[in-house]
């Protein structure tokens, strides 16, 4: 345990500044939330502290068009509190959310309506359906095929439609009291032998005349049979039975097709929301882009890459050679094709590699300086301030990281063992490691950028036009990225490695995804057989039905049925299980579960002998129903974190270069297999489609279409997760933050922070501990996407799903805009790939919402009664609903086509993404576009500033290399002199309300996430000996091909000792026995 000195406080400080900068620059609710600015309370400064103007830089220079002009680094209340110091991906994350926020709340407005059609209109004899039933489209009532039985002791038989009226008797008869099929509702086998005791004809007459046009009715049966006949057809255990369609009244389908007319309306109005959002969205974004893009000053806006042919550098190096006269044997045949000779003599006093970023800078300026002037007709503007070499050292990167978790560790012999591992690995791969593949091409003034430009790729019909030849090759720039968004241990990896590794992560997500499906559908599939064997029941229409006695015999009946048949799933839907399942849950109710599930029975009825428990698998069952339907939801959200981890682990794996395209790979992956799993696997289990005959996963459940019993039974699946989701903000946000707050007061022993006490022993990691977590917008996106197309899916059968969503995004906007400014560090400069990206898929969300509402809309026995006959009470009912079928009315036609218009249009913007980039072109407009920035050189602030002189100066002074061009760091070195001297600043983050200068280095070690990885102190950070020594070897391994060609040693022997872990541990460490050294050939 130690305490940080003053300097190691001002460390921690900017740090911390830099990774909160909305928190320390003193942002309240109120500027989080403007409408709140009138709520005193809620405006108190949370400023640490207030940055000083005169701190930021050395003085203030007005813009001007001049192109020499400098930032205006100002500091305005409203500026500095702004989310763009955050960078566009944050604030288009915030945007999309909370238009997002407001899309819902239209819809909202169209669907109460509905909602409330649906709550109130019919008949309400769904009573004994929960609130959420109630809320869903089948509550309007749907037509249905009934069938119901009777024994013969009672006599009486009554029907009771559950909507609608009886309608057309479809067939009656008697079951034998033998049958082993008691469920008959169409004539059988078994039946047939009692038709000898009916008059169909009378009997039908009977029924019609008691039944037909009402909502329910009696039968006397007594009245349609004859009492004489077989002993089996008369007998007190005998049933008779009959099945009838409940249909809408005539008056009634009238009102349905007004229904059907203001349905339509609604789903169009709400496409029309959707796409409407869609195209004001995309274009919103694309303008917030571009202005922010204007409005801001980064690397990129100075940046060109340039992928170096290696026939170019070996060129450069033969003549260098040659001239020096190391190898006086080379041959002097020069290629016919090089347009001008290299002077290497210009640059003899340089290494090789320094005099090849010279030998870079003076050719492009040459060459760019013959181009046509895009604003300033003035060559001296068209100047090269620096040139980063990008090298192969894939595996070098990977070593110096676990070298810097060694060193994090005090592990110093890990550590030294990796230091030899890296020597030996430079040793042997020379050569190839001092090659360079990539230059970014940090350009002084606009007009160089601009003019670089014009040696964009342009493409055509797949096939590069001709472009400008440098020496026997192509000179083609691209666009830099961000430093912060480039991956650049992954940049040069096998093309054949990778797409394996593509081919291996499908393989393993498919697989973990079916791997779901087949826990889920094991649940499910489980619940689907035991409600075929254990159909939902009305216990007192069932007694009414029978008499005390017989419930008990009929129950041991059905037992011994069940027991002696070969339980498939065609025998269990001609079982009937009624009285067996309110028998057990009576005899439940009277001595316990306990004692009625293991109770046993050791009777005979009507010749059968009944030994077992009778009571036991239903009770069981039934107690799994009940849990199931509790936990599936749950286990459906945990199988979603658990792919979207693997997910996210599998793509990073892959190694993608640009990290905006690697996060939204993530982003897709993660949402397509939350959405599978979320919306469409429960749906595809609990399917069943007639005449496809499966024994699989998909397909073999117990719904043929969305029926009421659908939206009673499945409906639940979707709507308790976006219960869920109302707390998933906090719930997501909390263990993070108490994991970090914890570990910080472990760290300082539980003591007031103020007092800077810690166990680490670097003052990175003292910050570190004490940020907030990272900001992870390929979790947020997905989260939202996947929503959203559960509500598309579902929305309109159930309009709760959007009103919960809608609730989820205003509790989640405003829980991520809190935690953003005040807590999460502040993220990559993302651009706005990730936006783009949901905004695509979003329209298939569009597509999905019309064309589910549609296929519900045409359900014949919701507006119509269009019914088929069922031939068991437990027999999946099927329904004549087919994709191809024509509608039937106006309003539907309409919305097919616009439905149809929909795909359409989605299907040719797939088409033509996919192949745009064979059509690619440069964009002039872009080209000619200025933004008036000011000079590189003094566009960087005071933190860029400190890093490249003292790192140059280290370079310079100790080593005896460079890696800045002279006129470019002397003129950075007399600009932070001029200010040190002046103010002797520290570095604090600066903003600007037009211009945020975030121009940073494409040097590894500038950046955090590198540094830290390989724990690496700057040169103008550093404080003590072996921590210089130790970020020195990483620095020079790094920088090896800049060496001199003599021989120069990698590692300053002599350290101390290490003292560089979190753990107040201090570690010895031995100086090495020799020199390690390399000879740069």
């Amino acid at each position: 345990m130690r305490t940080l000195n003053d300097e190691e406080v001002e460390e921690v400080e900017d740090i911390l500044r830099e990774r909160h900068p909305l928190f320390f620059n003193g942002i309240t609710i109120s500027d989080i939330f403007p409408p709140f600015q009138y709520i005193p309370c809620l405006n108190k400064d949370n400023s640490k502290q207030k940055p000083d103007q005169e701190k930021i830089l050395p003085k203030d220079i007005e813009r001007s068009d001049d192109p020499s002009g400098s930032v205006i680094h100002s500091d305005g209340e409203n500026t500095s509190k702004s989310f763009h110091i955050l960078g566009f991906g944050t604030v288009a994350y915030l945007d999309f959310h909370r238009y997002l926020m407001i899309l819902y709340g239209i819809i909202v407005v169209l669907l109460l309506p509905s909602l409330t059609i649906f709550l109130f209109y019919g008949d309400g004899r769904r009573v004994g359906s929960s609130i959420f039933t109630r809320m869903t489209l089948a509550n309007i009532g749907f037509t249905s095929a009934l069938c119901k039985d009777v024994t013969l002791a009672v006599g009486n038989l009554t029907l009771t439609c559950p909507t609608g009226q009886i309608g057309e008797i479809v067939s009656f008869g008697i079951i034998p009291s033998e049958g082993v099929i008691n469920d008959a509702c169409l004539p059988n086998e078994e039946t047939t032998r009692c038709n000898s005791i009916i008059d169909f004809e009378k009997v039908q007459a009977n029924l019609e005349a008691r039944c037909v046009g009402k909502p329910y009715c009696t039968i006397d049966v007594f009245k349609q049979i004859s009492t004489t006949g077989p002993e089996e057809c008369v007998s007190s255990y005998a049933q008779f039975y009959t099945q009838v369609y409940c249909e809408l009244p005539k008056s009634e389908v009238g009102d349905r097709d007004i229904l059907s007319i203001w349905f339509s309306v609604q789903i169009l109005l709400t496409t029309l929301a959707y796409i409407g959002f869609l195209f004001f969205l995309r274009k919103r974004t694309s303008q917030e882009y571009t202005e922010w893009d204007a409005q801001t000053t980064t690397l990129s806006d100075y940046s060109m890459h340039y992928s170096i042919p290696e026939a170019i550098f070996n060129d450069y190096k033969e003549r260098v050679y040659r001239d020096k006269r190391i190898n006086p044997d080379l041959k002097e045949d020069i290629p016919s094709h090089r347009d001008q000779e290299i002077n290497t003599r210009d640059y003899e006093e340089e290494n090789l590699l320094f005099g090849f970023k010279l030998f870079l800078k003076n050719e492009f300026e040459r060459i760019l300086k013959e181009q046509q002037a895009i604003k300033y007709d003035d060559d001296d503007l068209v100047t090269i301030s620096h040139i980063h070499l990008g090298f192969d050292h894939t595996y070098l990167h990977s070593l110096l990281q676990d070298r810097g978790s060694a060193i994090k560790k005090g592990k110093v012999e890990k550590k030294e063992n990796i230091e030899k591992k890296i020597v030996d690995y430079i040793t042997e791969n020379k050569v190839y490691l001092s090659t360079p593949r990539d230059a970014y091409i940090i350009f002084e003034t606009e007009e160089s950028y601009h003019r670089a430009m014009k040696f964009t790729s342009i493409k055509k019909c797949g096939s590069e036009l001709p472009t400008t030849q440098w020496r026997g090759t192509n000179l083609i720039f691209s666009s830099a990225k961000e430093p912060s968004n480039i991956s650049f241990e992954s940049k040069f990896k096998s093309r054949a490695v990778f797409i394996g590794k593509v081919i291996m992560v499908a393989i393993i997500l498919v697989i973990a995804l079916l791997t779901t499906c087949y826990l889920i559908f094991f649940f499910q599939d489980r619940i689907n057989r035991l409600n075929r064997q254990y159909p939902e029941v009305n216990c007192n229409a069932v007694v009414a039905d029978s008499t005390p006695e017989m419930l008990n015999d009929y129950a041991m009946l059905e037992y011994f049925h069940y027991e002696s048949s070969d339980k498939s799933d065609e025998t269990i839907l001609m079982l009937n299980t009624d009285n067996l399942q309110c028998f057990c849950d009576n005899l439940r109710d009277d001595i316990g579960y306990l004692d009625a599930y293991n109770k046993e029975f050791n009777i005979q009825v009507l010749g059968h002998d009944i030994n077992g428990k009778v009571c036991n698998d239903y009770l069981q069952s039934a107690i799994f129903i009940k849990a199931t339907a509790v936990i599936l939801p749950v286990m459906i959200i945990i199988f979603n974190v658990v792919l979207k981890m693997l997910a996210i682990n599998l793509v990073y794996w892959l190694h993608i270069e640009n990290r905006t395209v690697n996060i939204a790979i993530i982003q897709s992956v993660v949402f397509i297999l939350m959405f599978f799993n979320s919306a469409l696997a429960i749906l595809l289990i609990n399917a069943n489609i007639e005449g496809f005959n499966d024994d699989g996963v998909f397909f073999n459940g117990l719904y043929s279409d969305f029926s009421d019993d659908w939206f009673d039974k499945i409906s639940m699946f979707f709507i308790s997760p976006m219960f869920a989701q109302l707390v998933f903000p906090i719930n997501a946000f909390l263990p993070g933050y108490i994991i970090q707050k914890v570990l910080a007061m472990l760290d300082r022993n539980f003591s007031d922070k103020k007092l800077y006490k810690t166990k680490c022993n670097l003052a990175y990691d003292y910050a570190d501990l004490n940020s907030g977590t990272e900001h992870l917008l390929y979790e947020k996106y997905p989260r939202l996407l996947n929503i959203i197309f559960v509500s598309s899916f579902y929305g309109f059968g159930l309009p709760l799903l959007p009103i919960l969503i809608f609730v989820c995004l205003i509790i989640s906007y405003f829980i991520d805009k809190i935690v953003i400014a005040l807590y999460h560090r502040k993220p990559p400069l993302y651009d706005d790939t990730l936006n783009v990206v949901s905004i695509h898929l979003l329209k298939w969300a569009a597509f999905f919402y019309i064309a589910i509402a549609f296929w519900m809309l045409t359900n014949k026995q919701i507006f119509g009664n269009d019914l088929k006959p069922i031939a068991y009470q437990a027999q999946i009912e099927y329904y004549d609903h087919y994709i191809l079928e024509v509608p039937d009315t106006y309003q539907e036609c309409v919305v097919l086509a616009v439905a149809l218009l929909i795909l359409g249009f989605l299907i040719v913007d797939l088409i033509y993404r996919l192949f745009y980039p064979l059509y690619e072109t440069t964009n002039q407009e872009e080209i000619e576009e200025f933004e008036d920035l000011p000079v590189f050189s003094k566009a960087l602030n005071v933190k860029n500033l400190d890093f490249w002189v003292n790192e140059e100066k280290q370079i310079r002074e100790k080593y005896g290399y460079k890696y800045l061009f002279d006129e470019f760091y002397h003129k950075i070195k007399e600009r932070y002199n001029s200010a040190t001297e002046r103010k002797n600043l520290r570095v604090k983050h600066t903003s600007h309300k037009e211009h945020i200068s975030d121009a940073t280095n494409y040097d590894l070690l500038y950046m955090n996430n590198y540094s830290h990885k390989y724990a690496y102190i700057p040169a103008s950070q550093r404080r003590g000996q072996t921590i210089d020594n130790d970020s020195n070897f990483t620095r020079r391994v790094l920088d090896f091909p800049y060496h001199q060609d003599t021989q120069i040693s990698f590692y300053d022997p002599g350290h101390a000792f290490t003292n560089n872990s979190c753990r107040g541990e201090e570690t010895k460490e031995q100086p090495l026995k020799k020199l390690i050294t390399h000879v740069v050939v």
